[in-house]
């Protein structure tokens, strides 16, 4: 991190910088912006606390067109530091590396080739992140292959999309999110709430990302 008031940075800013240089990302900060190569894309993260016990870390991307990935992501503990790694955590664990592989380019070695779905007559790469599950077991054997299906079936119109679901409550009182492009997506939100999901009688929670980009 290029920054020469560090004690002046905001400890969300400082894990963010110090996680991208882990992967070869290096740039100064421009405005709470971690800026690589000194262009777009670029990435910042903005850490709230909400109250004694957990807060919300949310990372944002701002692409070349000016759209922005927004992910947000819980942390628990009752220190900033402790809450906010917390919520890295889940960040780097689901998120990071999709981000990195199809922005900006930088995949792990040993990663296995991405898969790639044609749709409406174009080729796109895909790059996904696994399934995070947090509280007891949650299953449901028809998602995976559901929610492919719905995807295949979008009308993609730029080179770059993302795609994020998530299940979370214990049976009977589901929570469903679905988000395209960080905006509502009803047709992804339909099929989660028309699935049949199985869990115990505690908190669980399902959560994935995804990204396509247009082959060239």
């Amino acid at each position: 991190m290029t920054n020469t008031e560090t004690d002046k940075t905001p400890l969300e800013l400082e894990w963010l910088a110090e996680l991208f240089e882990a992967h070869g990302l290096t740039g100064p900060l421009v405005r709470g912006w971690l800026v690589s190569d000194g262009r777009l894309p670029c990435v910042t993260a903005d850490w709230m606390r909400r109250d004694a016990r957990m807060g919300t870390l949310a990372v944002v991307v701002r692409l070349e067109d000016e759209r922005e990935i927004v992910e947000v992501f819980p942390g628990l503990g009752e220190t900033d530091d402790e809450a906010i790694a917390y919520a890295f955590e889940s960040f780097a664990g689901g998120v990071l590396h999709p981000l990195l592989a199809a922005i900006w380019h930088v995949q792990d070695a040993d990663a296995e080739a991405s898969e790639r779905w044609q749709i409406g007559g174009h080729m796109y790469e895909v790059f996904e992140g696994p399934w995070q599950a947090r509280g007891q077991r949650l299953t449901c054997p028809q998602l995976l292959d559901r929610l492919r299906d719905v995807i295949l079936a979008q009308d993609l119109d730029q080179d770059l999309h993302w795609f994020r679901c998530f299940v979370g409550g214990s049976p009977g009182h589901w929570t469903f999110e679905a988000l395209k492009d960080s905006e509502e997506w009803t047709a992804g939100r339909d099929l989660l709430t028309s699935l049949p999901f199985e869990g115990g009688e505690g908190y669980a929670s399902l959560r994935n990302f995804l990204l396509l980009r247009r082959c060239a």
